[in-house]
């Protein structure tokens, strides 16, 4: 029988080697009297893939494999999975405030007014669905959009109002706390309270390290397209032990198809945990000494350009072995040399400014009511929302210069507000109308 690894005992047959050390000698059914504890792990294999880096080291003394934990007490908190969580996903309240959730800002269309009108009755629905086992997900409707920040198509999947994206938002709510207890400090894509001006305020403060003198700017190959559920799956198994939700997990996945629909909003949340292991990989086995990734975009920095070149060529292997690859056009520079451009930012070592296409995006908005003399409210909107880039720079000179004589923020909200109130106006009239007809009726 195979030897493993038991907890105290001797090691050649000789002198006890005490409670805390190992006993690579016998088999798991020997039965010695000096084995202080029975076994302490079957197979190293399993254990490598689920602990985390710090809990693995090779003891070189002593010519074998071993676990050497720097807290006891952290390994049985991090191998312990997490149950209880299809109860949570059936409690009255979650499903109210998750069909809240789902309608910011759709409240204008009448499916989803339908819906919160009669929110009570609705959210029994799903709780019903739920508790029988008897929910089944619609089928999703697909369309094409064109990126303008990329210049590029993109597959947007539109799943139904009820009870689909109510659901996501279900799931979501009672993954959250798990999502945020292992996620990396600095992944900054789709996460509240971060997002890319948290990514700005880190490689702003990246730049300032003297010591800092490489930069490397990383993208992953078709990021959604390429995650497939059974890697994610098998990843979920570690930390859930609900059948049940993990079967409801399934379910969603299986109905978006072979990879992450983007246009879920399960998808931006089941991304950045697909990534979880590959974060702590950078920082904790790469010993890198500035990692920030957004979404699918990555920005190293570090003293050695060597040390750069090689974890980029281990990044490369980890992501290959769940089904991702790095782009081939990533770049290794020396910090200052250039700007970064990253999260729509060009960052110098003594300034930011916008992105180019950012830049000339509103340049081109503004010369065109510059030379038309009026505003639409797609304007105003679009411009509005390009003005939030502008303040986040120091880019009050330029607004006041170049934009401010044209298409003044004040008048732009004027014109969006006016509209706003409009469209809220036409909507109460038809409600109106509406429970004029029923009570004819």
């Amino acid at each position: 029988m195979q030897p493993v690894l038991n907890c105290g005992g001797n090691w050649n047959n000789g002198d006890n080697a005490g409670l805390w050390n190992w006993n690579g000698n016998n088999s798991s059914s020997n039965a010695n009297s000096n084995i202080g504890g029975r076994i302490l792990i079957e197979n190293y294999y399993v254990a490598h893939t689920i602990l985390a880096p710090w809990q693995k080291t090779l003891r070189k003394e002593d010519g074998l494999v071993g676990l050497f934990s720097k807290d006891r007490e952290e390994i049985k908190r991090i191998m312990k999975r997490v149950g209880f969580l299809y109860e949570k996903a059936c409690d009255i309240d979650l499903i109210r405030y998750a069909i809240r959730q789902a309608a910011k800002g759709k409240t204008n269309k009448h499916y989803i007014a339908k819906v919160l009108a009669n929110e009570e009755s609705y959210a029994l629905k799903i709780k019903e669905m739920l508790e029988s086992n008897t929910l089944k997900l619609s089928p999703n409707r697909q369309i094409v959009l064109f990126d303008h920040s990329c210049m590029k198509e993109r597959l947007i999947t539109v799943p139904k109002f009820f009870p689909d994206q109510i659901i996501h938002w279900v799931v979501v709510l009672v993954l959250e706390p798990i999502f945020k207890k292992g996620m990396y400090r600095f992944n900054c894509g789709s996460v509240p309270s971060r997002g890319g001006l948290e990514a700005k305020k880190y490689v702003e403060r990246v730049l300032k390290d003297e010591k800092v003198r490489y930069v490397a700017k990383l993208d992953i190959s078709k990021f959604f397209n390429s995650v497939r559920p059974h890697y994610l799956m098998a990843m979920f198994r570690r930390k859930i032990k609900d059948e049940k939700f993990l079967r409801l997990i399934e379910a969603i996945l299986e109905n978006g198809g072979d990879c992450l629909p983007i246009g879920y909003y399960t998808s931006q949340w089941f991304s950045n945990f697909f990534l979880e292991g590959f974060d702590h990989f950078v920082k904790e086995e790469l010993k890198i000494k500035y990692y920030v990734r957004y979404v699918d975009d990555m920005v190293l920095a570090d003293t050695n350009k060597r040390k750069l070149r090689k974890a980029i060529e281990e990044m490369n292997k980890y992501l290959g072995n769940i089904g991702l690859k790095l782009k081939a056009n990533y770049q290794v520079w020396k910090v200052h040399s250039r700007p970064i451009d990253f999260v729509g930012f060009r960052f110098y070592k003594d300034k930011t400014l916008l992105r180019k296409k950012i830049f000339f995006r509103l340049c081109r908005r503004v010369r065109r009511i510059r030379k038309t003399g009026y505003i639409t409210v797609r304007q105003a909107q679009g411009i509005l929302s390009l003005l939030g880039w502008l303040c986040h720079i120091n880019g009050w000179k330029f607004y006041k210069e170049r934009i401010y004589p044209y298409a003044p923020k004040w008048k732009l909200k004027l014109i969006v507000s006016n509209h706003a109130k409009k469209l809220n106006s036409e909507v109460r009239r038809n409600e109106i109308q509406q429970s004029k007809v029923v009570r004819v009726c």
